[in-house]
């Protein structure tokens, strides 16, 4: 189902033609039977959603393809994402920064992990974009959060983008930072080596200058910080 769901999700401007779906879905099984497990399981999903649907069918099949019956009684995770990810960043152009915080951590809630069904080059880049937003959402939040003095905060939002994506130093620097303003300097020179660890095991790189310099500074004059 979730296979079934997801292809569907993600060409849910174009639909996806049957016989792609019987392919990407069911791989091992001959036509018929794929074309059976196709007719059942879209059978099945309206049977489990028909109450909330007003007896609708949540897939529909017209011109040769599928297609979710989007609307107000039937959306997808991704699409609610990307809605409250674009109103967090409306209202913070605007400078309402408490509410844009609300609608981020909303939208992160949905985020439980990266795409994994599917294969297409379509797949591959719907799965990377909402990465993308998830991972701008997190530096977002981690910046407003230290701009506001709330450093604890700040630092978890920040382990998580490392935890996400553990090459990305903006994050790492804004470990660092934040755990000198909560008073853990050595913690700071401590996560700069795991840094700078991590950056020349994966890429046999170095830190950024400005890396560099933010750990000089925490070495030498935390206060500056």
């Amino acid at each position: 189902m979730e296979q079934l769901v997801g292809a569907l999700a993600i060409h849910r401007n174009a639909g996806v033609r049957r016989e792609e779906l019987m392919e990407g879905v069911w791989p091992d099984r001959d036509g018929d039977q794929a074309g059976n497990s196709l007719n059942n399981l879209a059978h099945w999903l309206k049977q489990q959603l028909c109450d909330a649907l007003g007896g609708k069918s949540p897939v529909h099949h017209y011109g040769g393809r599928y297609f979710l019956a989007l609307g107000e009684d039937l959306a997808v995770d991704t699409m609610e994402f990307d809605r409250l990810g674009e109103l967090g960043s409306r209202h913070s152009l605007e400078g309402d920064f408490e509410t844009a915080v609300r609608l981020y951590d909303e939208a992160l809630q949905l985020y439980v992990g990266d795409l994994t069904s599917g294969s297409d080059i379509l797949f591959l880049l719907e799965r990377e974009r909402l990465r993308g937003r998830y991972l701008s959402i997190m530096a977002t939040l981690a910046e407003r959060c230290y701009a506001l003095g709330d450093y604890e905060q700040s630092l978890q939002h920040a382990l998580a983008l490392v935890y996400a994506d553990p090459c990305r130093e903006d994050a790492h620097r804004m470990i660092m930072r934040c755990y000198v303003r909560n008073g853990q300097r050595s913690q700071a020179l401590r996560h700069f080596a795991l840094c700078r660890d991590i950056l020349h095991r994966e890429f046999g790189a170095v830190p950024e200058v400005a890396t560099l310099a933010l750990f000089e500074a925490v070495r030498t004059n935390p206060a500056t910080v």
